[in-house]
């Protein structure tokens, strides 16, 4: 479990190839990544609870277990207390079981890929990544993973602020791309929650 402080930027698909080519000059590039993710709601059409997650990238695939139970948007960034585990492949079909005997339902549909960045900016290390989301476009996505070696708090929001800034300024992409929506609202918007 852990703070995580993110933000997303909507990419013009004219422009995906120059981000990526700005993105592997400052940073490591992990390969291409695929993940289908799954959200379950009590309701047929409620917020999700947590999500599955069928991950396939360079190290191979793997099926992650999430829930954000404590998430807040201020300025455009986007703070998630993530819990996270990982779960086998031969558990998948008896996760589902378990979860359909929860009465959960199936409320939305997610499907992403594209590239995987990470390495350090302004002595913060990040986590970066330029996806296709089906139905939607391209987008950066950019997360902290520690401020100065120590887990990032709200209260360093101007420094935060500042680093994403800075890195917008150095892939050349405005701020005001920046997306507070979730993903799984926008696709609900677009009519395409369950596609």
């Amino acid at each position: 479990m852990g703070l995580e402080i993110e933000f997303k930027a909507f990419i013009d698909s004219n422009r995906v190839e120059e981000v990526k080519k700005k993105l592997e000059s400052l940073f490591v590039y992990n390969g291409y990544v695929k993940k289908t993710d799954e959200y379950f709601s009590s309701l047929p059409n409620g917020e999700p609870l947590f999500r599955i997650r069928i991950q396939n990238d360079e190290k191979g695939s793997k099926i992650l277990i999430t829930s954000k139970p404590n998430k807040s948007k201020e300025s455009g960034l986007e703070f998630n207390i993530e819990n996270e585990f990982e779960v086998s492949f031969d558990q998948l079909s008896n996760l589902r079981h378990f979860i359909t005997g929860l009465n959960l339902y199936l409320c939305r549909k997610k499907y992403k890929e594209g590239y995987d960045f990470s390495g350090f900016f302004d002595s913060s290390n990040l986590h970066l990544e330029l996806l296709n989301v089906k139905y939607l476009g391209w987008f950066l996505e950019v997360e902290i993973i520690s401020l100065n070696g120590l887990e990032p708090k709200k209260e360093d929001l101007d420094v935060i602020n500042n680093i994403f800034k800075n890195i917008l300024d150095k892939l050349d992409i405005g701020y005001e791309h920046i997306v507070s929506t979730g993903y799984y609202k926008m696709l609900a918007a677009a009519g395409h929650g369950l596609s």
